[in-house]
């Protein structure tokens, strides 16, 4: 199929917005360090565009992609960075077991897929709505892509081992072979799900009508609210370490569920209802990160709420272009209307002749202004036709019968003129009058 020209800039656009989103929106790397979003671009970029270009060869939908996304924070935090499997780099872990960080793992691979991926790619169709669904890369270009990711995937694995967890988290980097088993069997585990997901072809049937979009984004900000709640209890096992960790993350799947449900049934139509459902999400995002930063400075936490009400301003406009967008296709502007050519006035009997086709007369100026560009126009022809035909075309070859003494000659053709020694006749048009000019022949 061949694909339009422009694909590149959705594809620079989700490069862009995922390690935004994931990463600078949610406080992780802060103004301070614009370096490590350079570094992410590769990363948190490769794998979104990588992870759409895939479940769209593959013909899947939105539940791949969230696997697929779950299988990226699998990849992320349980093989190049592991910290499900390094709960001392929070001070109260809660939810440990068998040396897995389970509360933190659980809240890691939901976040990854929705902020990491699901979100990213959302916002970059909305912004291109014409690549919704359309590939936006070859097969080579997906291969490149597949190995900026890997290379930046290794790149972070290699500098997290080396440096970040020894050196400055001060925390030794010590995984088991069985936990690094058991990510890369989860990491397969969530591929071989979301290609079954592609092969599963949901009903079409409309549900009943989504409600407003303040309702739909309220949905996505109650269970964005009670993922988060999940990462805030990981790190409060002083006060909740009476309460089994599966307790609040079966609580908090039910609820998360409970609006995938909801958002699913009302089934949002319109592109200001999906804009909704992930500006409802980001807003919960962008205000439980502020507890993430902690003891990072007053710069990086003036800088993160300078940028998440940029974020905010940015979203509030880009839902009005998306309601003007649906105005305009839901009341297309009307065509003009044809104009049909007036009706000629009948001619009039009487009269001198000079009558336009208004049945006006015209007046003594047009009629010598009209004269002159005539007579203008028939110079200037018949200077062009002196120029470009050959002398041979003005001769014309004709027999004159004898003249009589005191006689005239009866011209076979009027517009030939009669001289000693032959002539020859030439046609002018000029002001709308034949003119017979005659050239002696030598």
């Amino acid at each position: 199929m061949p694909v339009p020209r422009g694909r590149a800039w959705p594809v620079m656009f989700l490069l862009l917005l995922s390690p935004l989103v994931a990463e600078v929106l949610w406080g992780t790397t802060t103004v301070t360090n614009p370096a490590v979003y350079l570094i992410q671009i590769g990363m948190y970029g490769g794998g979104a565009v990588l992870i759409r270009e895939v479940v769209r060869r593959w013909g899947g939908g939105w539940p791949s992609i969230l696997l697929l996304g779950a299988a990226y924070g699998a990849i992320e935090e349980g093989l190049l960075e592991p910290n499900w499997f390094t709960p001392a780099l929070q001070t109260h872990p809660y939810g440990v077991a068998l040396g897995v960080f389970w509360t933190y793992a659980v809240w890691n691979l939901g976040y990854h897929a929705v902020f990491s991926i699901a979100i990213p790619i959302l916002l970059t169709e909305l912004a291109f709505p014409v690549w919704r669904d359309k590939p936006w890369l070859g097969r080579a270009g997906t291969s490149v892509v597949g190995a900026v990711y890997a290379v930046n995937a290794a790149g972070i694995g290699l500098l997290w081992w080396a440096y970040v967890q020894p050196v400055l988290l001060h925390v030794p980097a010590r995984v088991h072979p069985v936990q690094q088993g058991t990510a890369i069997a989860l990491v397969i585990a969530l591929i071989a799900a979301a290609r079954l997901a592609a092969g599963i072809r949901t009903s079409s049937a409309a549900g009943p009508p989504p409600p407003a979009a303040g309702w739909l984004a309220g949905a996505a900000a109650l269970g964005a609210t009670a993922w988060f709640g999940l990462l805030l209890l990981s790190a409060s096992d002083n006060y909740l370490h009476w309460l089994p960790f599966p307790v609040p993350i079966t609580v908090a799947a039910g609820e998360v569920a409970l609006a995938a449900w909801a958002l699913r049934r009302w089934s949002a139509r319109t592109d200001l209802q999906v804009l909704a459902v992930c500006a409802g999400a980001l807003v919960v995002q962008m205000a439980a990160g502020f507890g993430v930063l902690g003891a990072a400075g007053p710069v990086n936490i003036i800088g993160k709420a300078v940028l998440n009400i940029i974020a905010a301003c940015l979203l509030a406009w880009f839902a009005l272009r998306l309601r003007r967008r649906h105005a305009h296709d839901q009341h297309p502007p009307a065509p003009p209307p044809a104009i049909s050519p007036s009706p000629r006035a009948p001619a009039q009997p009487a009269g001198d002749g000079r009558e336009d086709d208004r049945g006006t007369k015209p007046t003594r100026r047009t009629r010598v202004l009209s004269g002159l560009v005539a007579r203008s126009r028939c110079r200037v022809r018949h200077l062009f036709q002196r120029r470009t035909r050959p002398p041979d075309a003005y001769r014309v070859n004709a027999t004159l019968p004898a003249v009589p003494d005191g006689g005239r000659p009866e011209l076979p053709d009027p517009r030939l003129a009669t001289r000693p020694g032959g002539t020859a006749a030439r046609r002018t048009e000029s002001a709308g009058t034949l003119l017979i000019r005659t050239t002696e022949l030598n």
